[in-house]
């Protein structure tokens, strides 16, 4: 288990050393290629690495700093398939030096393909406050 966990977790550590970086290529290189991602961002759904690939460029390519960290990750492994979920925190620093942050909790699976995890599956979302049902992007800071 402690292997696997470790093979799974460097695929995390590369998710963020990439979001980061700010690079695309190396964030899209970690999924494979028939990824299905239900993502905070619309659309709903998006099916295959290269439909979120627009929307992977235009993040990490709009100028300014991107930060990112993963807490409380928690990998489930059987075989050829494996499962993490965990809180991720992105943030982002303006060309102008305004922070931003925001909390994700992220639920992946993973396969292995060739002898290497490839993400297959990714599910984000943020909780909603009640009434109004507004998203709360700091939940973990209250």
């Amino acid at each position: 288990m402690a292997t696997t966990q470790s093979t799974v977790q460097s695929v995390i550590d590369r998710y963020v050393e990439a979001v980061k970086a700010s690079d695309a290529e190396a964030l899209l290189a970690l999924y494979g290629d028939d990824v299905h991602v239900y993502d905070l961002m619309a659309p709903f759904e998006r099916h295959g690495k290269d439909s979120s690939r627009e929307l992977i460029e235009a993040w990490l390519n709009g100028g300014g700093e991107q930060d990112c960290s993963v807490e409380d990750i928690v990998v489930l492994e059987e075989g050829d398939l494996a499962v993490a979920r965990a809180s991720i925190r992105y943030g982002y620093t303006g060309e102008d030096g305004t922070k931003h942050n925001m909390w994700n909790r992220a639920t992946w699976t993973f396969r292995r393909i060739d002898s290497e995890w490839k993400i297959v599956g990714e599910h984000t979302s943020v909780p909603l406050s009640e009434p109004d049902m507004q998203p709360i992007f700091d939940a973990r800071e209250k």
